[in-house]
């Protein structure tokens, strides 16, 4: 939300709801107040935010108000600028086999060179992996073999930017 937190409904399973019924559960929204810490540290408060007797149901409606102009100075105002320009250029970086059992090739597709490699599971461990420049940084093989199978992250950072790719080890 506009002010760095997140709401969200409380209840869902009492959906659908009878015109009448009217439970604490659909009458506030729960809190996420610090939603960039982890844990305790996000500081969620459930039922905290009254709706003034609305209801929310399974999720909040996504109603752009589009007779509310600019909201000078926001950086969620996305009514002005709703559909972004694009450019399409070629990924610096790609990867293959996808899944994997044992390598993993990074091919790069620009003169940029890759500074590091890091490889996360799905929670955010980092795991340790080694890897090789392979032909004069045509491409570089990271070995994975001792990883378990699982769903991971490859982090791979240059001089100009860093490229998070998703791979499957199986």
């Amino acid at each position: 939300a506009p002010d760095n937190k997140i709401y969200v409904t409380c209840d869902p399973s009492l959906y659908p709801y009878d015109s009448s019924d009217f439970y604490t559960s659909n009458t506030y929204l729960s809190v996420i107040n610090d939603p960039n810490n982890l844990d305790t540290a996000c500081h969620f408060q459930p039922f905290s935010f009254y709706l003034g007797g609305k209801r929310s149901y399974w999720g909040l409606p996504n109603n752009p108000n589009y007779d509310l102009g600019p909201a000078v100075g926001s950086i969620c105002d996305s009514l002005i600028n709703a559909v972004p320009d694009f450019t399409f250029s070629m990924p610096l970086f790609n990867i293959f086999p996808n899944p994997t059992r044992s390598i993993l090739y990074i091919t790069q597709s620009s003169k940029e060179l890759i500074k590091s490699i890091s490889i996360f599971n799905s929670i955010g461990q980092k795991k340790s992996i080694n890897y090789s420049s392979i032909k004069n940084g045509e491409y570089v093989e990271v070995n994975v073999s001792l990883l378990s199978s699982g769903i991971y992250f490859l982090e791979m950072m240059s001089d100009k930017q860093k490229v998070v790719k998703k791979f499957v080890k199986e």
